[in-house]
């Protein structure tokens, strides 16, 4: 089920100025105020933002004078409404002008701006009514207040008519005035009746004067074959002279049509040749010189990467090996250093010395205590002189060896010194890191990627030169100075070169698409200009014999014209006649079956959508006279239809109807109306001023109950100034408007 519906509107429209919005609460929207709040006003200006004023037509421009805000400024309104797909739109309506600009608020795309001049003609008018018939189900506004618009004192204007039924219906012709003109048109074309059986007419029409006229000429024929037959052989004669002069005449035609479009063909074919060919090498220079500028750029990219740590010295390889031998160098000398130098081994006597010293101390010390005091002295000083010489000997040793270590330890520290020197220097300026050998691989990787990256840039700088020279060669003979010009200008000279050149092979493309295509050559005719110029002067000379041919006969059929009338001029006479009298009669019978098929759809249209309207109506009448009142019959059109009072049938207005009834009444054809639109998948919002007027208690809540109903179908907007109602149903407006300040402008408020 597709449920259109009104939701806000902002404005500035006659006494009103601000926004309104409307809630969906599944019940009548309720708007309230006295007389003069301006509530058919706000409910008019929903529709009115929508389908605009005709402003062809005296009365909507006087309604649109009478709209203009009392701010003064021109009218306009933007309204925001769900179409029957469900996407919300926002409509804006400048009145004065009729520019409609519509969005779809969820995304903000435009799906129309332009002019919705309901009386414009023009193709984008046209196209804003198919908008806003598939937003709310109908294209103009007159429909709508015929049925689901009820307007304050627009109810009495209702009318069980025709035309509502067509309004209803939606895609119904005027079928009497087209049964009308269809009869006219039949009767100018013969004098029998458009309806089997009928009488015919006195006076002859175009069919009967066709026929009366063919009679005379198969006369006039009868006569004049008679006088042919001494003709025919001339005739027939006259004919294959004729024929083959003509068929002469077209290979002339044929030849001479060719000769130009087969040389400014070839010419072109050449031009457009040489062409393409000039712009496939400006394109081609283009490309290599782009490619080239690219490849250097690329490649000046690749050593500022590779130079960002740092620029590696051109002779970083030889400084790397030799800072690998003072590496090593400086590994020995480390080692070494770290060495104690060993003491001289002692000679083999010196232990025996001692030893000797010992033994003889002793030797001494007994013979001095046993035999001899002397000898044991003697002994024992013996032992201590050898004993004291083997510690002086051992001493002299040691300060030797101590000597000998000092001095290796000055002279390696010297060494080392030196070398740390020398690496300092190999490894000055080669970037971070420092160079050592745990980050020996590291720098090697780096300056490779310096040097090939070196590399790939003098190729890039020499085929970006040979690019250039290349570039420069092509267009030195268009452009002046640009030998010296730069590799940018030159590109821009080449562009330009491949813009003028693209444009020529258009131009001649363009020329030869304008060429008139090469005509049939006859049979035996080469495409070429010799064998073209050979046989159009063969073909002219036959054409001559054929022309005095030709001029020789008409002499002889002048004189035999004269004694007969022309038997082929009757004949295509008598064939014309009898053509148009076959298209006539063909035209009177289409005209016959349009008028029983427009007559037959009328009375389908006739029992079978307006038997479904009245039942609606009726429908919807029982609901609101508790079956008092009804049915609403009809024995012809709808025009002449009845409703049943108290049992018997009596007409639609007051009297006999009292005006409550009346009122009634004219509200169940709305209503029944807007039903049976409904029926057709399309549920208008319904708009209903001053539903109560003139009526009691019991049937304004008739009226209120069904207008509830109505609402869990479609959206309903209810205005009102009978409070006393309101209060009896129950119900509090949406809102309430106050009388309206023309001195203060309004500030909208949300319903």
């Amino acid at each position: 089920m597709r449920l259109p519906r009104l939701e806000a509107i902002r404005l500035d429209y006659g006494c009103h100025s601000g926004r309104f919005q409307l809630p969906d609460e599944g019940r009548p929207i309720v708007i309230a105020g006295r007389n003069g709040s301006g509530k058919t006003t706000l409910l008019e200006a929903f529709l009115r933002t929508l389908y605009g004023f005709s402003k062809r037509k005296p009365e909507e421009r006087r309604l649109l004078e009478l709209r203009r805000p009392w701010s003064g400024r021109p009218a306009e309104a933007e309204l925001e409404l769900v179409a029957a797909d469900g996407t919300a739109i926002a409509v804006h309506r400048d009145f004065a002008t009729d520019q409609v600009v519509a969005r779809a608020r969820a995304s903000g795309e435009e799906l129309y701006r332009g002019d919705a001049n309901p009386a414009g003609v023009r193709s984008e008018s046209r196209h804003y009514q198919d908008l806003v018939r598939e937003w709310v189900g109908f294209a103009t506004l007159e429909p709508y207040r015929a049925t689901a618009w009820i307007a304050q004192g627009e109810l009495v204007d209702t009318r069980l008519d025709d035309e509502l039924l067509r309004a209803a219906a939606g895609s119904h012709r005027r079928v009497e005035t087209a049964l009308n003109e269809l009869r006219d048109s039949f009767d100018e074309l013969t004098r029998e009746s458009i309806e089997l059986g009928g009488r015919r007419k006195n006076r002859s029409r175009e069919i009967e004067d066709l026929r009366e006229e063919t009679e005379a000429v198969v006369d006039r024929l009868e006569a004049a074959r008679t006088a042919r037959e001494r003709r025919k052989p001339l005739l027939e004669q006259e004919a294959q002279t004729r024929a083959e002069m003509n068929r002469v005449e077209v290979e002339i035609g044929l030849l001479e049509s060719s000769y130009r479009p087969i040389t400014e063909r070839r010419t072109l074919i050449a031009e457009e040749k040489e062409a393409s060919s000039h712009l496939a090498s400006l394109s081609e220079s283009i490309r290599w010189l782009r490619e080239a500028r690219t490849g250097l750029e690329r490649a000046s990219m690749e050593l500022a990467a590779a130079e960002a740590a740092g620029q590696y010295p051109a002779d970083f390889e030889t400084r790397l090996g030799q800072a690998e031998a003072l590496w090593e160098r400086l590994r020995v000398l480390n080692g070494e250093s770290g060495m104690t130098p060993a003491p001289d081994s002692e000679p083999p006597d010196r232990p025996v010395m001692a030893l000797a010293g010992a033994a003889l101390g002793l030797l001494g010390l007994g013979i001095g205590l046993t035999i001899s005091s002397t000898a044991g002295w003697i002994l024992g000083s013996a032992g201590l002189a050898l004993i004291g010489a083997y510690a002086w000997r051992r001493h002299s040793v040691k300060r030797d060896a101590e000597e000998r270590a000092h001095d290796l330890s000055v002279s390696r520290e010297a060494d080392l010194a030196a070398v740390k020197s020398k690496l300092a220097s190999v490894v000055a300026g080669t970037p971070q890191p420092g160079l050592s050998p745990e980050t020996r691989v590291v720098h090697q990787e780096r300056f490779r990627k310096q040097a090939d990256a070196r590399t790939a840039l003098r190729l890039a700088e020499q085929t970006e030169r040979q690019s250039t020279e290349r570039a420069r060669a092509l267009v030195r003979s268009e452009a002046a100075g640009v030998e010296e010009a730069s590799t940018a200008a030159v590109v821009q000279h080449l562009e330009a070169a491949e813009g003028e050149a693209r444009t020529a092979l258009a131009r001649i493309q363009l020329r030869a698409e304008e060429q008139p295509a090469t005509p049939e050559l006859p049979a035996g005719v080469e495409e070429s200009v010799p064998a073209i110029e050979a046989a159009r002067e063969e073909r002219r000379e036959r054409r001559d014999a054929l022309r005095a041919r030709q001029a020789d006969l008409d002499l002889e059929l002048r004189d035999l014209k004269r004694m007969a009338e022309d038997v082929f001029a009757l004949e295509r006479e008598l064939a014309g006649l009898r053509d148009r009298i076959r298209e006539t009669e063909a035209e009177a019978e289409v005209g016959r079956l349009a008028w029983e098929l427009v007559r037959d759809a009328y009375e389908e249209f006739r029992t079978t959508d307006q038997g479904r309207l009245l039942g609606a109506v009726n429908e919807r009448l029982d609901d609101l006279s508790r079956g008092r009142l009804g049915p609403v019959e009809t024995e012809g059109d709808l025009a002449s239809s009845r409703v049943g009072l108290l049992g018997r049938p009596v007409p639609l207005e007051s009297p006999p109807l009292s005006f409550g009834e009346n009122h009634i009444v004219l509200l169940a054809i709305r209503l029944g109306t807007a039903d049976f639109l409904s029926r057709e998948g399309l549920h208008h919002p319904l708009l209903v001023d001053e539903p109560f007027t003139h009526l009691d208690e019991a049937h304004s809540r008739d009226v209120w109950d069904l207008l509830s109903e109505l609402a869990t179908e479609r959206q309903v907007v209810v205005t009102t100034q009978n409070r006393l109602v309101l209060e009896h149903l129950g119900v509090e407006p949406d809102v309430d408007l106050p009388l309206p300040e023309p001195a203060t402008e309004q500030s909208g408020r949300v319903l």
